[in-house]
């Protein structure tokens, strides 16, 4: 899948979603952070938690420390417990 800038981040993680779980990773991670941050709130649960199940720690890391507060809040309240105190851990203090 080519990456286009042109389309909103909605229709980004659509088309990212459709893709296999494997291919879900790899072309995520083709676009910039920034860009990460904004398609990664429009996910399903399930493509969130595929992804981040597949990210390495560093990956995780960066994420979570840029994602929006609410964002990230919404995220860890879907996960289970000892998913959450992992990734809480790689969580920088503010």
């Amino acid at each position: 899948m080519e990456q286009n800038s042109a389309l909103h981040p909605a229709d980004i993680a659509e088309e990212i979603s459709r893709l296999s779980k494997g291919e879900q990773h790899q072309e995520f991670m083709d676009y910039p952070l920034e860009d990460r941050l904004e398609i990664f709130s429009f996910f399903e649960m399930d493509v969130q938690y595929t992804l981040i199940k597949s990210m390495t720690e560093h990956e995780l890391s960066e994420l979570l420390n840029n994602l929006k507060p609410d964002t990230r809040n919404e995220l860890l309240s879907e996960l289970p417990d000892d998913l959450i105190k992992y990734l809480i851990n790689l969580l920088n203090e503010r």
